[in-house]
């Protein structure tokens, strides 16, 4: 643990300073910053991608929550949760803007930090991609682990699993697979393919967060019989019929959204 932590105050002490390499060494094209030219379309498009990718990270929270303290609040558990994220998020996005505006046309992803980091010294960029890569490997861990999770509560929804070494093996590599295929299959358009998905990741995750939140705090005044959630007969029953409904329900506004911003898109010049 200690030298994970360890390594973490590494990276981030490297990207710290790739990030000042990019807002003092760079030189930016007139008019980058302009925002003579801004359309709402444009930014409420990415704006949404912003949003799903935040979502995303929401089912996350009841395995970080697992291990706290009791005496932890909720309202800590939280803010921890969301500002840690968002902040990680919106430091990256910024930076990718920022190298965006800098190589314009001629903009590709390795290639433009390598460069950028070498502003600082020669090889400096190569150290940056590296450490880039080792944070990608455990976040692809972590992301193998939850689809492993949900996999496994996904089929316990119908018949009872119980969680062997086995059965989480086989889980995780079919998620793996999955993620292989879906990759592979991306690679040619990625950044239009990664926009898409995030996309469909806020059509399915607004909904879905609204129900928790709505439930949560409005229906349970945030209290839950944990045990009965795991009890098929318990207070709550097997499906929540309420909940699946409203769900039903926000997922059809959702992508009746969807289909008028794409017609909208196809009209405007």
């Amino acid at each position: 643990m200690q030298r994970e932590i360890r390594d973490s105050r590494i990276r981030e002490v490297a990207s710290g300073i790739f990030s000042v390499a990019v807002l003092v060494n760079l030189h930016y094209p007139p008019g980058s910053f302009d925002l003579g030219g801004f359309r709402w379309t444009p930014f409420l498009a990415q704006f949404g991608v912003v949003a799903g990718y935040q979502i995303s990270w929401a089912i996350y929270v009841s395995d970080y929550s697992r291990c706290l303290l009791p005496h932890v609040t909720v309202r800590k558990t939280f803010y921890w949760t969301y500002f840690g994220s968002a902040h990680g998020g919106v430091w990256l996005m910024t930076l990718g803007a920022l190298l965006a505006a800098w190589a314009g046309k001629d903009l590709e992803t390795i290639r433009s930090i390598n460069a950028a980091g070498d502003t600082v010294f020669s090889g400096f960029g190569a150290i940056v991609l590296l450490f880039a890569a080792l944070g990608l490997v455990s976040v692809t861990a972590l992301n193998m682990y939850g689809g492993s999770l949900t996999l496994i509560s996904g089929i316990d929804s119908f018949t009872r699993v119980r969680p062997t070494v086995g059965v989480r093996l086989v889980t995780l590599g079919l998620t793996a697979a999955l993620s292989v295929v879906g990759a592979l299959a991306a690679t040619s358009h990625f950044l239009q393919n990664f926009n898409n998905f995030l996309l469909l990741v806020l059509y399915l995750f607004i909904p879905w967060t609204s129900v928790n939140l709505m439930d949560y705090y409005v229906v349970r005044r945030g209290h839950y019989a944990i045990a009965e959630i795991f009890n098929p007969r318990g207070i709550y029953g097997r499906w929540g019929l309420h909940g699946i409904v409203a769900y039903l329900v926000g997922s059809a506004e959702a992508e009746a959204t969807a289909l008028e911003q794409a017609a909208h898109e196809r009209r405007e010049p």
